[in-house]
């Protein structure tokens, strides 16, 4: 059994445990995301190879784990004025994930 982990966002992945052979594996707790806005696409690709040593065949298959997501809501007084949160501009009220 070979085991890869990656963390993706965005448009990219970045390696979260590399190939790693065996059954035994321990994993770290999920990293949070980069940023406000990569909360919104990130999640992890867990792929595991099996192949038979007799012939050689293998074969992949891939689970995606999404983060659990809260709805938070942004507001103002008065209502209507420009925040930035974590770099990324808002204008209230608004809700967001």
């Amino acid at each position: 059994l070979v085991w890869e982990v990656r963390q993706h966002h965005n448009t990219h992945y970045h390696p979260f445990l590399d190939l790693t052979n065996g059954n035994n594996i321990l994993l770290q707790a999920a990293p949070e995301p980069e940023d406000y806005n990569a909360a919104t696409s990130s999640y992890l690709e867990i792929l595991l190879t099996a192949t038979n040593p007799t012939n050689g065949l293998s074969t992949t298959v891939t689970r995606n784990v999404q983060p659990r997501t809260v709805l938070i809501d942004f507001d103002t007084i008065p209502s209507g004025l420009d925040i930035v949160v974590d770099g990324s501009p808002l204008t209230t009220p608004k809700t967001a994930t």
